[in-house]
């Protein structure tokens, strides 16, 4: 950051004169000038006035526009205060703005460098005063390097960027494997940066141990692919020890109770297995199977405790993020901004989801979030865009959304069906049944999928029919279970 701190007065100077004389060709960088990057009242009045009247007439003033619009603001009340603007602005007039490019070349430098100085300027006075800012002092100085940055990358040039735009497309380490071939087989590379994943279920409904498993597969995934792929899991529901003891009863084989009847076993078992998942070696052990477990109690941290969390975590491991797990959406705290500019509530909730987009396209690592399905939901074979609890706004943040699904005698015989519901990159209604291992944790996936499509045929047929011999159709769980049958090619007792 040394290398940032060196632009003055006279710099400041001849930027406002630079944007003043070429107008048009400091449009795009100009707005990123505020007028409290200014050092000077006269410079700051000046910066402030081109600033307005940018936004009112779609170009920076020449420094005698400038000068009107500024005369007219402050008009005879203020005379005293227009004299020493006028005064500044007629000193500007004389500045040699022949270096005009390199001006505006070095200008995100320097609103950069000022972003950097007023944080550290309002970091003092807080601490000074005993105060945190929202956030943490983290956040704020990563608000003030962030300036700027829509401005470094402009975007896609549609006719000119076919090769990057492919070649990004279809770059094998692209995205994120979840190490269960059926998942793997719908994306060709995996979740992708910035992807938000949710898997909604019911109440107590393996939520956090198909968590547990995906964290699981996707670092062994990158050994497999000879990539390394650090997860972040913040437990919000459970404690990180009992999410790890899930993921120790998974590579060991062992249940939970073997591990309170002979905790050294438990142990020397759970070392051979994360030698199985990760490599032999410990050096493999610490680099593969890096799955870093943070908890939080419900209700506590908002999406950006975990952002800063996670920005401190990666540079103390020298890791990115693959993928960040946040178990679940409902036991995360709504941010004060959400809840001033929200009218409920259950329609903050679906901030928190924009909000866990945003964390992952900035970390570019795929966002995994379990969540709850609303009430009607319990009442159906598999959830669909309105299944979401709380807010239907969820349904348009989300990039996939993978369905839970087990009925009673489902869940006595350890059988669990997935439903990809959504998906915002590909095909949907994939459908695939799997099971929970004897030690509760362990979830495996068959490759053969259900048949939906038939399913649903079925269900159209049946409910023309009910309604033929005036039966009524109702919703009820009974029907939904006759379905599911259809689709398992098997009854389902009821």
């Amino acid at each position: 950051m040394a290398d940032q701190f060196y632009f003055g007065n006279d710099m400041q100077d001849l930027l406002l004169a630079c944007m003043a004389t070429y107008r048009s060709e400091f449009t795009v960088l100009g707005p990123l000038v505020k007028p409290e990057y200014m050092w000077g009242m006269n410079a700051a009045r000046l910066a402030a006035a081109m600033q307005d009247f940018f936004k009112e007439e779609g170009i920076y003033p020449s420094l005698t526009g400038a000068d009107g619009y500024l005369q007219e603001k402050y008009s005879r009340d203020k005379a005293d205060i227009y004299e020493e603007v006028h005064e500044y602005i007629e000193g500007i007039k004389k500045i040699d703005t022949a270096e005009w490019k390199w001006v505006k070349k070095v200008t995100l430098k320097f609103c950069r460098e000022r972003a950097y100085i007023i944080a550290i300027k309002k970091a003092a006075e807080m601490i000074k005063a005993d105060k945190v800012p929202q956030g943490g002092f983290a956040k704020m100085f990563d608000e003030a390097h962030a300036t700027g940055r829509d401005f470094a990358d402009l975007g896609i040039c549609f006719s000119d960027d076919v090769e990057k735009v492919v070649k990004e497309a279809t770059d094998k380490t692209w995205g994120v494997k979840t190490g269960y071939m059926p998942l793997d087989a719908i994306w060709h590379n995996g979740w992708g940066p910035g992807w938000l994943v949710v898997v909604l279920a019911p109440p107590k409904s393996y939520k956090s141990t198909f968590c547990v498993n995906l964290a699981l597969q996707i670092a062994k995934q990158g050994v497999n692919d000879n990539l390394v792929c650090p997860v972040f899991y913040y437990a919000c529901e459970i404690s990180a020890q009992l999410t790890a003891l899930r993921g120790y009863s998974i590579v060991s084989g062992l249940d939970l109770d073997s591990m309170y009847k002979n905790p050294q076993n438990f142990i020397n078992s759970t070392r051979k297995g994360l030698g199985r998942w990760f490599g032999e070696s410990q050096e493999a052990r610490q680099k593969n199977g890096l799955i870093l477990m943070k908890s939080y109690a419900a209700k506590t941290a908002t999406i950006a405790d975990i952002r800063t969390h996670a920005l401190t975590a990666a540079e103390a491991y020298g890791v990115t993020p693959r993928a960040i797990i946040i178990d679940h959406a409902e036991t995360i705290k709504m941010s004060a901004a959400n809840k001033e500019t929200r009218a409920s509530d259950y329609r903050s909730q679906a901030d928190i989801y924009t909000d866990a987009r945003a964390l992952g396209h900035e970390l570019q690592c795929v966002v995994i979030m379990p969540d709850r399905c609303n009430k009607e939901t319990t009442q159906f074979a598999v959830p669909n865009m309105t299944s979401f609890q709380g807010s239907f706004e969820k349904a348009g943040v989300v990039d996939v959304a993978i369905g839970l699904c087990q009925t009673e005698p489902e869940r006595t015989k350890n059988l669990i069906r997935y439903f990809v519901f959504m998906n915002r990159h590909g095909r949907q209604f994939d459908y695939f049944i799997g099971n929970i291992g004897e030690n509760k944790f362990d979830m495996s996936m068959n490759e053969k999928p259900l048949n939906y499509a038939q399913a649903l045929e079925d269900y159209e047929t049946e409910e023309k029919r009910r309604r033929a011999e005036g039966r009524g159709g109702g919703r009820g769980m009974r029907k939904n279970y006759d379905i599911l049958g259809k689709i398992l090619g098997e009854p389902v007792e009821h």
